[in-house]
């Protein structure tokens, strides 16, 4: 796979100049999904234990809802929320 490789990039430098490596497309903190749903689990579990019922199928419902979503569509919840966090904060890539 390597004289492939090497063998395409001076073929293309021929042509089009330098390959331009790809940037990263996952956000610096990834784990920002996880943290979420863990919060919404803690709290959960906090309304079960201290009998506030209500609170408690509220977090948990939400947690559920975001891991279903991410399941089946691949829509991240965290992932927009970091988005969205940058985009008050005036941050730009």
């Amino acid at each position: 796979m390597g004289a492939v490789r090497t063998a395409v990039r001076r073929i293309a430098a021929l042509g089009w100049g330098p390959l331009v490596e790809l940037a990263d497309e996952r956000p610096p903190w990834s784990g920002l999904g996880q943290a979420v749903g863990a919060l919404f689990g803690t709290v959960g579990a906090i309304g079960f234990l201290i009998v506030t019922h209500p609170a408690g199928y509220i977090a948990t419902t939400f947690a559920c809802v975001a891991a279903l979503l991410n399941a089946v569509i691949g829509f991240c919840l965290g992932c927009q929320l970091y988005l969205a966090i940058r985009s008050v904060k005036g941050v730009h890539t």
